[in-house]
């Protein structure tokens, strides 16, 4: 019998796996044969895979509650009746969950350093730190509600959800600082170029 505090390893494991597989398979196939995956549509994937998650988490704490399992030893052992689920249903949320961790996560992070400005990348990453730290509060908020995992799990999900369309719109319409400079150089550049064609020719004076 695996105890069940055990489980919460397989995130850990799953993202230690997974990392090396976005950054040097995924990403790169998604780039060459897609679409460019910036770090924004990261961001977006991210929150869809989270809410992937947070779905498949509701129905199988659904399915649990139908065939509950039952502890007599302060839960180091369960005796589950017939028709309990595995324990195995948890790993696909917990793989989607992992996923979703990596695009928005790590993507976030680099987003927020890379975008910065020089004097600011400390303060803008430590501000998208404090994201994690709203939402731990407002899981706290809704575990204080009497309210079944499933149904809590689907919130989230809606909440996310929301999230997402507004950080849709938002990215949308983004530039980045990169495109940003060489918009400027660009211009800089074309307006130079102006002020030569228009410098008097030494041979107009003649």
């Amino acid at each position: 019998m695996i105890p069940p505090s055990t489980t919460s390893a397989i995130n850990g494991i799953l993202d230690i796996a997974l990392i090396p597989l976005f950054d040097k398979l995924i990403y790169p196939v998604v780039d060459r044969y897609m679409f460019k995956f910036t770090k924004l549509r990261r961001i977006a994937a991210g929150h869809i895979f989270t809410i992937a998650a947070l779905i498949v988490g509701g129905f199988v704490s659904l399915r649990t509650a139908q065939h509950p399992c039952e502890s007599f030893d302060k839960g180091q052992t369960y005796v589950c009746p017939d028709g309990a689920l595995h324990v195995a249903w948890i790993l696909p949320q917990y793989f989607l969950i992992s996923c979703g961790e990596i695009l928005l996560s790590i993507s976030g992070l680099e987003f927020a350093y890379e975008e910065a400005p020089p004097s600011m990348k400390g303060s803008i990453t430590a501000i998208f730190q404090v994201t994690t730290a709203v939402g731990n509060a407002m899981i706290t908020v809704l575990a204080l509600i009497n309210a079944s995992i499933a149904l809590k799990d689907f919130i989230f999900a809606g909440i996310i959800f929301v999230v997402l369309i507004f950080f849709t719109l938002v990215a949308y319409f983004y530039k980045y600082r990169a495109d940003e400079q060489a918009e400027s150089r660009g211009l800089n550049i074309n307006e130079s170029a102006a002020s030569l064609a228009n410098f008097p020719d030494d041979n107009d004076n003649d």
